[in-house]
């Protein structure tokens, strides 16, 4: 329950995007900038495929690049 609390505190109504996963928020919930989680979460990385969208470990290594504690797995 408090996971999701932080989830949805981090990401605002108008900011959540139903195309990406409550899991995905949770993790990108982990950057601490918030303009920079807002653009984060609209703009997934390419896949080995060349199609743009979020997967778990593409996003954990996205929070790690901002360094921040919550990257880590729990």
């Amino acid at each position: 329950m408090e996971r999701h609390r932080r989830t949805t505190s981090r990401f605002p109504a108008g900011h959540r995007n139903p195309d990406v996963s409550h899991s995905i928020h949770g993790i990108l919930a982990g950057i601490p900038d918030e303009n920079e989680r807002f653009e984060a979460l609209d703009n997934p990385p390419p896949d080995k495929f060349g199609q743009r969208r979020w997967t778990p470990d593409a996003a954990k290594r996205r929070v790690q690049h901002f360094g921040s504690p919550s990257s880590r797995c729990r």
